[in-house]
């Protein structure tokens, strides 16, 4: 019989002799606890919550050199980066690596660094001319924006659409080395469900290949965006929210801190404010009857059941605690956001 561990098995063979030998590389970080080097990973969210922003922001940042990224060190320095554009076009990507640029105090490294390629429209048959500008350009991160535009006929519902595209860019990483970030959408609806990989589009076998996911939605406070990571394979990570705001006049994403009570910056606005009207109205303890007749009778917001359905919500939010049956009490924490400033 041949011995399977010949030359040419598909296989990288380990004993256990040669396990107990060999210790694990640790992760090495490009953004410390942010952005792990080697790594395919995902930025997904929802529609205007500045995905492509932060994504090109962050790759400038890397390639200028900069000390940090949204508070987090950069630790790896002198990377090159490939940012494609698939959705927007040349005019547009243009008019966007300027105004980022412009927040710079010395856009001098990025120069050399940082280049760009933009193709508007459906991707998919191009992936040969890509390796030809990997191989040209020999990027250590490379961006592509947006993976819908990268999957043959668009339809990421299809595990075998989705499969052909993680084999390409599997075979790109391997070929050339790379860091992989790939900006993607979230299905629409489930807004209040938060930051949950669920909500991410395309098939299981996307889930299932990505090894660093992180997701990004926008607020109910206009500026505010929120980002989580929810996957880092074999890596501790946290799961904190983290609050972003978008300084539009700047056109630049800002640190705010870590966001505690996230589920209330992604209620609906039309909830929000009900929410926000009936509560006003209510003492600071209150009972359940007292609600039912603001919400129902005074406000005519809803019915009876619902309204009751509201309380324990708003409860979950932790805006109000149950003090005994059918008794309540406000608490501290209000519609506004809470955040606590990073150290």
């Amino acid at each position: 019989m041949k011995n399977p561990n010949s030359n040419d098995t598909v296989f990288t063979v380990i004993t256990g002799a040669e396990a107990e030998l060999i210790e694990p590389k640790p992760t090495e970080w490009i953004i410390e606890n942010l952005f792990p080097m080697g790594f395919k990973t995902i930025l997904a969210g929802t529609t205007g919550a500045n995905k492509s922003i932060y994504a090109m922001q962050e790759g400038m940042s890397i390639a200028n050199d900069e000390d940090s990224f949204l508070g987090f060190d950069i630790m790896k320095k002198g990377l090159s980066v490939l940012f494609v554009d698939t959705e927007v076009g040349q005019d547009e990507l243009l008019k966007r690596y300027h105004r980022i640029k412009n927040n710079f105090t010395n856009w001098g490294k990025g120069i050399d660094r940082f280049n760009m390629l933009s193709k508007k429209g459906s991707f998919a048959y191009i992936w040969d001319e890509l390796k030809q500008h990997v191989e040209y350009y020999r990027p250590d991160v490379l961006y592509i924006d947006c993976l819908y535009n990268s999957v043959i006929d668009r339809d990421i519902s299809k595990g075998p659409s989705v499969a052909k595209f993680t084999d390409q860019i599997t075979e790109l990483k391997e070929s050339f080395d790379l860091t992989i970030r790939i900006v993607h959408h979230f299905n629409k609806g489930f807004h209040e469900y938060g930051l949950n990989m669920d909500r991410m589009s395309g098939a299981s076998a996307l889930q299932n290949w990505v090894e660093h996911l992180m997701l990004m939605t926008r607020t109910n406070s206009h500026e505010l965006r929120l980002i989580r990571i929810a996957k880092a394979r074999g890596v501790d990570f946290t799961d904190n929210y983290y609050g972003l705001n978008w300084n539009a006049e700047e056109f630049k994403l800002e640190m705010r801190g870590v966001v505690k009570n996230w589920a209330v910056l992604v209620l609906k606005d039309e909830k929000k404010y009900s929410w926000q009207q009936a509560l006003e109205k209510m003492l600071n303890t209150f009972t359940t009857n007292d609600w039912v007749d603001v919400v129902v009778n005074d406000l005519k917001m809803i019915k009876e059941r619902q309204a009751k359905k509201w309380l324990n919500e708003i409860e979950l939010l932790g805006m109000i605690k149950k003090i005994k049956h059918g008794h309540w009490e406000k608490t501290s924490l209000g519609f506004v956001e809470d955040i606590i400033e990073l150290e």
